[in-house]
This record gives structure tokens, C-alpha cells and sequence, in this order.
């Protein structure tokens, strides 16, 4: 009878044991896409384990099967921005396989985005079911998407595990409106081989640093290779370098506690003359005024700059897409900016991207489980050790001290989260855009001088603004701190930085 009960034992085990990894090799799991095309950081990081568990993984806690058999035949149309495309295509066999769903992917350039979704959305025929929305746009295709306060509840999605600031750009009148896909911040990057052979120890900590090595290491630079390089182009991308240097310097989108707009203000207008200086006196790249993200990445890429902001780009470190992939390079907060009103203040980006269910979806559900499975621990940790453009804003992944072996940048990262100068979180930021961008533009490339061309553009932000009620004694709604460490000293414990910055490998 014993022996019966042990026989027994035994297969209900075996049977258990061969369910059990049954169900977790259906499972994504970071291993399994890492085969292809390794970045060097892996290989000298070491062999990722069989799988990773993270503790709020939402996708490894839900009932697959219930899922595949309410949903399966359910076709999803997603949009998705084109360059970060190739982030759910890896992934795609993987989720139509748990849930027997078709996912049909519609891959958009950045630039294009606004016009496209405005266009569907408008048509009140919508389509696609899910589209990735840039966090500045938001605002205004909040009244199309639907709310997801409740399917978070419902689904138990792990809402909590991700940083407060990103929280922040995904919310609108106390509503979540999208689930965050890509946490971009902009980091400092640094090619220690000429870092040293200039005599330069560790990354530039201020802006007159930058300048510094940039003069230091001109000289000894091999020809075709420049100090440093932005992305200036004529787009959100000029945008974003400008306020790269113009928030650590002290500017401000609007003046302190009022809806007016401050882009001509002194802190301005000296960051966009230091760009300019900076590509008079030869310390940037020439094709900087043209370029967007990804010119400035084949140019990282290419070995062409020894310094540059960027965002984490793990890319460059897979062999196949990087002729710098085995280098030593160093990662680091944006450098403060100069002068009395100095600051840490990287941008925050305006490519922070959510994952927005559209309201006319007839599938909102499945949608949502997509989304949810797409910005899930495990999923985004896939997708950013693979060098997909794609990265990761969860506490948990941070938490996870074998996890940032594999991710150089995580330091950086997580010492960033703090000062981020957000993006603007209104309806009104394409038309303030569209009025600015070109102005620096042509400050940089050498059509008048900051002092006479932002003031002009300035005026013209000042008459959006006041075209629509912000500048009115009762506003649409109250001014808000842009400076991320504002909000960040109020609700530091949330962050839990000092914690997670004690996981993280040098």
C-alpha cells in the first residue's frame, strides 16, 4: 500500500513537473531571444539563466488557457513606431501562441504619427485597436482612447511596479490613459579609449566640462571623428536636444507658477547660442542640424563620436549593428548646466511612448491584454537586453541584481529618474512645437541670432496660449511643475532609488 501511494505520488509529481514546464516554456522568457544576434555586453556579462522571475511579472500570473479560450480568433491592428517596431515582432509568435489572438502590425515613422492617428481617430472608424502615442501627444487623443483604470483593476495589472514619472506622462484628470511601452531618458555617452588618451578622467559632470574635453580631445581625435554630435534636426528631436541643455541651464517651458510661455527667456536663448557656438568652433559633428535619432545612432554606431547624448541605445553594443560594439564606454547623468541657475535636468523624452486602447476598438479587452503582456517585466526586459530601442522603467527589473548585469546603462538610468525635465503634457504641445523648433533651427544653422529669433517665437507661443484660455485668470487647468525632481522630493519614497541603486553593478 506504501509503495502504491509513492507510485502514485510520484506520477501526480511527474505529471505536475511536466505541466509546470509545460506552462513555462510558453512563457517568454529573455534566454530565447538572445540567440541570434548577442549584444558584447551579454557575452561579457555571462549566459542569461533559463529564465528570469521577476516578483510583479504580470504576464507569468495570469490563466493563459482561460484567456486563449475566451479570445482566441480575436484579431488586434497595431500601430506601432517605426523604429522600435522589431520590439513586438519578437514577441509576436510568442503571444499569439498563448492566446491564440492575430496581431497585424502597422510600423509608422515618429514624425508621421500625429497626422496618422489624428486622421483614424477622427474618421470615428478607428484603424487600429492599439497604437503606441507619444507622451506629449496624448493630451490630445485622450477624448479617443479609452480609460484604463478599470481593466487595470480587473486584470490585477502591476501599475505600481513602474516609476511614478512615467506614471505621470501616461495619466490625464486623475485617468490612466495609456500603459507605458518605452521609457526613454536621454544619458551622457563617453568612449573611454579617448576619454584617456586626452588625459580625461571619468565622463564631464557640467556643460563648461563638455566643452572642455571636447577641446582636449579635438586634437587628438582620428580624422572623421568628432568630439561630440546631437540630434538638431527640424523636428521633436531638435526639441529634445534644445531642452537638454536649456532645463540644466535653468529654463523653464513657462514662467514659475503662470501658464506664460519663458522660450526667449535668458536661459534660453544662451543654450540655443551654446549649441551654435559649439558647432562654430568645430566640437560637433557637421551633420548635426540634420539630424534625427536615428542619424545620430548609425553615427554612434559608426564610431564617429567620442562623446554624445543618446538614449540608453543597447544597440551598440550587437556586433552586427556596432563597429564600437566591444568598446568600453561609459554611461552618465546629462551634465548640469552652468551659470546660477544650473541644474541636473535631462529631458525626459518626448518619445516616452504608451500603449493607447482606442475607444473604438471592438475588442478593447484583448486589446488590453496585448498592451499589458507587451509592457509586462519579463517582455520589456526582452526587449531591451536584445538592443531593440526598447527600454525597461520597472522597479522590479532594477531590483534585480543579475538583471542589470546585462543592461550597462542601469546605473545611468536609475541616477536620472529623479531630474528629468518631462515632456509637455497638454493638448497645445504640437502647435508650440511646430512655432519653436523651427526658430532654434534656424539659430543653429546660422539664419539670425537667438536674441531676435526666439522673442518672435515666443509671441507666437504666447498667442496659442492665450487663444485657448491659459493665459485667463481661471485657466483650463492648473500650471504644472515640468522638473521631475519638484514632484520627486514630495513622493521620494515611492521611487525607492536608494534601495535599487544599491542593486546596480558599476
Amino acid at each position: 500500500m506504501k509503495r502504491l501511494v509513492l507510485v502514485v505520488l510520484g506520477a501526480v509529481f511527474s505529471v505536475c513537473l511536466g505541466a509546470a514546464f509545460l506552462g513555462a516554456a510558453e512563457l517568454p522568457c529573455a534566454k530565447d531571444y538572445a540567440k541570434d544576434v548577442p549584444p558584447a555586453i551579454l557575452k561579457r556579462a555571462g549566459t542569461l539563466p533559463d529564465c528570469y522571475m521577476f516578483p510583479n511579472d504580470w504576464v507569468k500570473k495570469q490563466d493563459w488557457k482561460a484567456i486563449r479560450e475566451k479570445h482566441a480568433g480575436t484579431k488586434l491592428t497595431i500601430m506601432f513606431e517605426g523604429t522600435d517596431v522589431g520590439a513586438p515582432l519578437m514577441t509576436k509568435d510568442n503571444f499569439e501562441k498563448l492566446t491564440g489572438m492575430k496581431l497585424e502590425f502597422i510600423s509608422v515613422p515618429v514624425q508621421m504619427q500625429f497626422e496618422k492617428l489624428l486622421i483614424s481617430y477622427s474618421t470615428g472608424k478607428a484603424a487600429y485597436d492599439v497604437a503606441t502615442i507619444l507622451s506629449q501627444q496624448m493630451p490630445v487623443f485622450a477624448r479617443f482612447l479609452e480609460p484604463l483604470d478599470d481593466w487595470i483593476k480587473k486584470w490585477n495589472y502591476d501599475w505600481d511596479d513602474l516609476f511614478p514619472s512615467f506614471q505621470k506622462l501616461m495619466t490625464r484628470d486623475g485617468k490612466i490613459m495609456m500603459l507605458p511601452n518605452d521609457f526613454d531618458n536621454h544619458f551622457w555617452h563617453c568612449r573611454a579609449k579617448f576619454l584617456d588618451k586626452a588625459g580625461l578622467e571619468g565622463p564631464p559632470k557640467t556643460w563648461d566640462e563638455v566643452v572642455e574635453y571636447s577641446k582636449k580631445m579635438k586634437p587628438i581625435l582620428p580624422e572623421g571623428i568628432w568630439p561630440t554630435g546631437f540630434m538638431m534636426s527640424r523636428d521633436l528631436l531638435g526639441w529634445e536636444s534644445f531642452w537638454d541643455v536649456a532645463a540644466p541651464f535653468g529654463a523653464n517651458y513657462f514662467k514659475e507658477g503662470t501658464w506664460e510661455p519663458d522660450f526667449a527667456g535668458a536661459e534660453a536663448i544662451k543654450a540655443a547660442d551654446f549649441l551654435k557656438k559649439m558647432m562654430d568652433d568645430g566640437l560637433l559633428a557637421p551633420g548635426s542640424p540634420s539630424w534625427g535619432y536615428v542619424e545620430q545612432l548609425e553615427a554612434w554606431n559608426n564610431g564617429t563620436l567620442a562623446m554624445c547624448i543618446q538614449y540608453p541605445i543597447q544597440e551598440s553594443y550587437v556586433p552586427a549593428m556596432s563597429k564600437i560594439a566591444e568598446e568600453p564606454r561609459i554611461h552618465s547623468l546629462v551634465p548640469k548646466g552652468m551659470g546660477p541657475k544650473g541644474r541636473y535636468a535631462p529631458h525626459g523624452t518626448s518619445t516616452n511612448v504608451g500603449l493607447g486602447i482606442s475607444k473604438q476598438s471592438k475588442v478593447k479587452e484583448a486589446a488590453f491584454i496585448w498592451a499589458a503582456y507587451n509592457s509586462s517585466a519579463e517582455v520589456q526586459y526582452i526587449y531591451t537586453i536584445t538592443g531593440t530601442g526598447i527600454d525597461y522603467g520597472r522597479k522590479s527589473l532594477f531590483a534585480n541584481k543579475r538583471a542589470n548585469d546585462f543592461y550597462p546603462n542601469a546605473r545611468a538610468s536609475l541616477e536620472s529618474v529623479p531630474y528629468l525635465y518631462l515632456p509637455l503634457n497638454i493638448p497645445l504641445n504640437t502647435e508650440i512645437m511646430a512655432a519653436f523648433v523651427p526658430a532654434v533651427h534656424d539659430v543653429w544653422t546660422g539664419r539670425g541670432k537667438a536674441a531676435d529669433i526666439l522673442p518672435k517665437a515666443n509671441k507666437q507661443i504666447h498667442d496659442i496660449m492665450q487663444r485657448y484660455g491659459y493665459l485667463d485668470k481661471t485657466p483650463p487647468e492648473p500650471p504644472r511643475s515640468f522638473w521631475n525632481n519638484d514632484y520627486y522630493k514630495n513622493e521620494k519614497e515611492k521611487y525607492g532609488l536608494d534601495q535599487l541603486l544599491m542593486q546596480v553593478v558599476d
